[in-house]
């Protein structure tokens, strides 16, 4: 039963309550009511009233709490569960999101109290202290296997890492070209070769090396071979920037069947002759001055019916590489080899079956480059 009906119901039983009593006083005995009177029936009739009245009030409080105030405090406490429960979401949210975000902050705190502890570090040593601490520096990033010295870090120390510093040149623009003909019964190799040297140390962005540099010496190697019974046939010019060219029968004589390089020409050639071959090693010393110094090599000679090949080395790093081999249009190159087909030009792809050509527009690193074999027509 609802609440109000009940109410009402009480309501109803109380006024029928008090209507009975009232009856009843009404209709006792004459005889007994002064008695009643004397014995405080007053008082009980009172009580009696307010016993009534009381349960009157209680059922009229009742049915007004439950029809009007009740509703409002349901609505209340609903509403208070409802943003209670919205804002233990909110806070639970905001913790992980702050919690997230301390951890974000501490990774970044340490990554950049690191950093700063590594920059003063760096700041503050010479380059000799930091050379030798590269060894350091591998081992925490990659392992101990490179603190040895027979380790791969070990070979590229010694390799390569010395091109590092401003002051060791390298070469760039390497440009090599080989032309073999026939003429008669001898078949003739022209080969010509164009580079750079590139001295970091002298470029306008060194200025603080650039004082410190005066003069830099960069080695040029360079090696032929032939048989003695050619010698005359050789003919080999470098040249450096726009000096007169070093020809190799200016550094020669020819005793017989010996050859002597002159005295005064020592320190630029050194000739190795085993049998009927000889080997000419150019080592020639040039003093840069600038940040680049142009040589230019061409080299005649006779290729002989032994020699159905042709492998390209690089000396040291090299900048930029383009390589062309041309044989007579009965000739057929068999196979042109390099590391990358698409890196060096796809050079196999050429249609001529006499010529390839391959183009680098990247570093090359030292040892062979590309590697040929032909077969005469």
């Amino acid at each position: 039963m609802k609440l109000i009906e009940k109410a009402e119901l009480n309501l109803a039983y109380t006024a029928v309550g008090l209507y009975l009593i009232t009856k009843l006083i009404a209709y006792l005995d004459p005889a007994y009511y002064p008695s009643i009177v004397s014995n405080g029936s007053s008082t009980a009739l009172a009580v009696l009233m307010f016993a009534g009245l009381s349960v009157i009030i209680r059922n009229i409080f009742d049915w007004f709490f439950h029809k009007y105030i009740e509703p409002h405090i349901k609505s209340y406490v609903n509403a208070v569960k409802t943003e209670t429960h919205q804002a233990t979401s909110d806070i639970k949210e905001g913790l992980q999101d702050l919690a997230s975000n301390l951890e974000v902050y501490q990774k970044e705190s340490k990554e950049l109290l690191n950093e700063n502890v590594l920059n003063s570090i760096i700041s503050r040593s010479e380059p000799d202290y930091l050379i030798k601490a590269f060894y350091l520096f591998h081992e925490s990033a990659y392992g101990s296997h490179c603190g040895k010295i027979e380790g791969l870090y070990g070979h590229l120390n010694k390799e390569l890492y010395s091109y590092f510093k401003p002051e060791v040149p390298h070469r760039s623009q390497h440009n090599q070209s080989v032309v073999i003909t026939e003429v008669d019964d001898d078949v003739f190799w022209h080969e010509t070769t164009r580079f750079e040297v590139h001295a970091i140390a002298f470029d306008n962005n060194y200025d603080q090396v650039k004082d410190s540099v005066k003069n830099i010496d960069y080695l040029l190697k360079y090696s032929t071979a032939g048989k003695f019974k050619d010698v005359n046939k050789i003919s080999l010019e470098i040249s450096i920037d726009n000096n007169p060219p070093i020809k190799l029968h200016d550094l020669i004589d020819i005793d017989g069947n010996e050859i002597k390089v002159k005295e005064a020409e020592k320190d630029k050639l050194t000739v190795i002759q085993t049998g009927n071959q000889v080997i000419f090693n150019f080592h020639i010393n040039i003093p840069l001055k600038s940040h680049k110094t142009k040589v230019h090599i061409i080299e005649e000679s006779i290729l002989h019916d032994d020699e159905n090949s042709y492998v390209i080395k690089r000396l040291e790093p090299t900048y930029g590489s383009c390589i062309n081999v041309s044989l007579p249009p009965a000739w057929e190159i068999l196979e042109f080899v390099v590391p990358s087909e698409v890196n060096y030009g796809e050079p196999n792809r050429n249609v001529v079956k006499n010529i390839r050509n391959a183009d680098i527009n990247d570093w090359v690193l030292p040892g062979i480059i590309a590697a040929c074999n032909w077969k005469r027509g």
